[in-house]
């Protein structure tokens, strides 16, 4: 069993937390809110117990970017030690262990690497750090033991995963892993106006075919028309052009032509 600690300022234990301190304990005992009983900067704590201590410690950030840092006692990362989470917000914040008070700036770059510098004061000036760690692009990404037998997890874990859009409001080094809502938006917007300028140009490719088919038709009824009337005058020109007359022949003359028999 692990025991996930939770420390905030002031008298409420709502918001993100400024240090999430993991650490095994099979005595763990659930706090919901209450004051730290410890010599340390925090002054109210909660206190859950957990096997996946990773996922614990997720939760107490919510949306809010983070960095979880794991210390292991040897370089193969198997033996577990102790663990921290931070927000990566990029300003200086209080951290404790269990024995000493100190601030720390914790930093999610836009590199995909990951650094946590301790400071003895609240100050945090950057003569007066007196320790500095970080875990490169694959060792956040991987979470494979680094050669300071250290384990490293972030927020863009669950951005890769859920694909929410998570920034940091403060330190201008926090990169989101996945698409803004503002992208999304753009992308659905160009899709419906892609779709709109599809469909109005098959709808004028159709409306073209359809009075392209009726010329044709038109053509092919006055084509039609002008051969039929032709067919039909043809036929009845004969009669339009020749006059056919006839003459009475007396009787008294036909005996001056011989009938010939055959």
């Amino acid at each position: 069993m692990y025991s996930i600690s939770a420390s905030y300022l002031g008298d409420q234990c709502g918001g993100t937390p400024y240090a999430v301190n993991i650490s095994r304990d099979d005595n763990c005992t659930i706090e919901t809110c209450s004051p730290s009983s410890n010599t340390s900067s925090a002054d109210m704590i909660t206190v859950v117990c957990a096997l996946d201590y990773i996922q614990a410690t997720r939760d107490k950030f919510g949306s809010s970017p983070y960095i979880i840092e794991l210390v292991y006692g040897d370089e193969n990362c198997s033996y577990f030690g102790m663990g921290y989470g931070y927000p990566a917000s990029g300003t200086c914040v209080g951290g404790y262990t269990a024995n000493d008070s100190y601030y720390v700036i914790a930093s999610l770059h836009k590199d995909g690497s990951a650094s946590l510098e301790l400071f003895p004061d609240r100050s945090c000036l950057s003569e007066s750090i007196y320790s500095a760690e970080s875990g490169d692009k694959e060792a956040v990404e991987t979470h494979e033991c680094d050669a300071n037998w250290f384990r490293w997890y972030s927020s863009n874990d669950v951005l890769d995963a859920s694909g929410s859009a998570l920034t940091s409001g403060s330190s201008g080094d926090v990169s989101s892993a996945a698409l803004s809502n503002g992208d999304i938006l753009g992308i659905v917007l160009g899709s419906f106006v892609f779709l709109m300028v599809f469909l109005v140009a098959v709808f004028l490719r159709q409306r073209q075919k359809a009075k392209a088919n009726e010329s044709t038709i038109h053509s092919l009824s006055a084509v039609s028309a002008a051969s039929l009337e032709a067919t039909i005058r043809g036929q009845t020109g004969l009669w339009n052009d020749d006059i056919i007359t006839t003459k009475r022949i007396p009787r008294d003359k036909l005996e001056e032509f011989p009938f010939v028999r055959y």
